[in-house]
């Protein structure tokens, strides 16, 4: 997480030694062109996952033939967000660890757990108990007019969940859902939020980068 003039960055850094969702293609930095061999300017292949690092999962993830980016707006991602402070929470988000959001509840919400105390996302290995968000609680903060999604782990499903039933439920109803947020050391509070994904009209998912500033 990195400050400047305000904004805090909290995204993670694409590099070839970052973690990544078990199963996934790491990051690789491929030389295209290069000056010390001659050719006339730098150019590097990057191949990594269209879910590496902090990313944005669009409905297509995993509907067949849902939306893409270009069918999402891209007020989903810009614009004032809560970051809600459940790190009291062991395993799963539940209702109850819900109960004393603010009123009225903005339609972006982050969502800063036990991951980022534990500083998961600063390892170099997967931790499979991360915290994830429960199917039930994902019901209610939908029925509280929540469309935009961001949780401090790669997953907002708890890991081995065969179903996937959490990202299944947000994403049938076009919730938008934003994974891998860099909340270590953000404080709980209302923020100035801008999450961009890459421009690539038919993608089910994108690397983002995702910026905070506090509301005033």
């Amino acid at each position: 997480m990195r400050r400047k003039k305000g904004f805090t960055d909290i995204s993670m850094p694409i590099q070839e030694d970052m973690i990544v969702f078990p199963g996934d293609p790491g990051f690789r930095r491929v030389p295209f062109l290069s000056q010390a061999k001659g050719d006339p300017a730098n150019v590097t292949i990057y191949e990594m996952s269209s879910h590496t690092g902090t990313h944005i999962d669009f409905p297509g993830h995993f509907i067949n033939n849902g939306r893409s980016l270009k069918d999402i707006p891209l007020e989903r991602f810009i614009g004032n967000a809560h970051v809600l402070d459940v790190s009291h929470t062991e395993n799963l988000i539940k209702v109850k660890d819900l109960r004393n959001l603010p009123e009225p509840l903005l339609p972006k919400i982050l969502l800063k757990t036990r991951n980022s105390k534990k500083g998961y996302l600063k390892g170099k290995r997967f931790f499979p108990n991360y915290v994830a968000l429960g199917l039930e609680a994902a019901k209610y903060l939908v029925k509280r007019g929540v469309q935009t999604i961001g949780i401090d782990y790669l997953s907002i499903d708890e890991y081995g969940a065969k179903d996937h039933a959490v990202h299944k439920f947000l994403l049938e109803r076009g919730i938008s859902i934003i994974e891998g947020l860099d909340l270590q050391k953000v404080l709980p509070g209302k923020y100035f939020f801008i999450c961009l994904p890459l421009n690539i009209p038919s993608a089910e998912g994108s690397p983002a980068r995702a910026i905070l500033m506090k509301a005033v």
